[in-house]
């Protein structure tokens, strides 16, 4: 046996199945390559330990990254969503690097309450975006660097003033910004003074590709048979319907509904009849991708195609942030601000603000709803 003497019991069975599923030849050449990995599979394989993610965890190498998602398909780990995984690795090695305790212990407390929970929600509903960790990373290092500042000035998160803050934010450094979120969560909590005010700050309004140009693209999208029905689907989602591509990216099959007579995609709490060539683009589809959960499966096995990767693809067709904007706009015309967020995955206040600064304040409009799949209302 390559993992171990004994004979493999189930799980023992499955993991080999994983490791040994290439030529001899590789399956040696990989086994010399990651000794860390097989001395822990083989721990496993011979009933030592009952393998868990934290027995990867601790691996400096970068195969656990593609061995764990298999592993997870195999049955012989639970599943576990890989962006939040790496999210709760990156914590806590950043913790580690904190010597102060009462910060580290500020942050680990902001880490898990106010931005993890947030990731872990948004990632259930599908409206995580590659985005929303990075911003989450960002807020907390501005975080750590604003408390180590605040002590250098003498003082912790309970002693500062409002001239501290407004110090800080006078800084010519543009992740000044970046606290704002922990200063409103800091007041919330009652760990810093309730009367503590920060800038408020007002995004510009992004601009949209010309109309024309993504009308052409559509068109493309839809007419073009050379382009594979993976990139077209998507992209003809974001271009026409201005969904964001990390939800896009993880849309399961049974969030499709056919019927007879008309096809509905299932965004968030919404429910979308797909026009006619989009719809029939989709149904063909989804005869030719065989068992799978996802809608557009990723290389990884058992995972969904990542937003960056998708975003790559639907790119080369010139699907880009410009036409998922110009769409936003376009749809800011017909549907109300609150359905529109709803559909879009977007903060509906941003939407309101959006539609306002384009002349269409949908806000007292009632809401406007497609009737969901088997709804036999009038």
């Amino acid at each position: 046996m390559l993992l171990g003497e004994q004979p493999p019991g189930e799980a023992a069975a499955r993991i080999i199945d994983v490791v040994c599923d290439r030529s001899p030849r590789l399956v040696r050449r990989w086994l010399g390559r990651h000794p860390d990995i097989v001395a822990v599979l083989a721990h496993a394989a011979t009933g030592q330990i009952t393998l868990a993610h934290h027995h990867l965890d601790g691996i400096a190498d970068t195969a656990v990254h593609r061995l764990r998602p298999q592993l997870i398909g195999a049955g012989v780990l639970p599943e576990l969503d890989h962006q939040l995984h790496l999210f709760d690795q990156w914590i806590q090695r950043r913790l580690a690097t904190i010597d102060h305790p009462v910060h580290r212990q500020q942050i680990a407390t902001f880490a898990t309450w106010q931005h993890r929970r947030r990731l872990a929600t948004a990632i259930d509903n599908g409206t995580i975006r590659p985005a929303s960790i990075r911003g989450a990373r960002g807020q907390i290092n501005a975080t750590i660097r604003f408390l180590d500042w605040l002590a250098a000035r003498g003082r912790g998160l309970g002693d500062c003033t409002q001239h501290d803050l407004d110090t800080w934010f006078a800084r010519p450094i543009s992740t000044s910004i970046q606290v704002v979120a922990f200063i409103g969560w800091a007041r919330t909590h009652q760990l810093c003074r309730p009367d503590l005010r920060v800038p408020v700050y007002q995004a510009p309004t992004p601009t949209g590709m010309p109309h024309h140009e993504r009308v052409e693209i559509i068109r493309h999208l839809l007419t073009d048979d050379t382009i594979p029905d993976a990139d077209r689907i998507p992209g003809l989602l974001v271009a026409l319907y201005a969904q964001p591509v990390s939800r896009v990216s993880n849309l399961r099959t049974d969030a499709i509904t056919v019927e007879p007579d008309r096809t509905i995609i299932r965004l968030g709490p919404d429910h979308l009849e797909l026009a006619e060539p989009v719809a029939r683009l989709l149904r063909h589809y989804l005869v030719t991708i065989g068992e799978t959960p996802w809608l557009f499966p990723g290389r990884t096995h058992g995972q969904p195609c990542s937003p960056q990767h998708l975003a790559a693809r639907i790119r080369r067709h010139g699907v880009t942030r410009e036409a998922r904007i110009a769409a936003l706009h376009d749809l800011t015309q017909q549907i109300p601000s609150p359905v529109l967020a709803d559909l879009i995955a977007y903060n509906p206040r941003v939407v309101a603000r959006r539609a306002a600064a384009l002349g269409t304040p949908w806000d007292h409009y009632a809401a406007i709803r497609t009737r969901p799949p088997h709804d036999t209302r009038e």
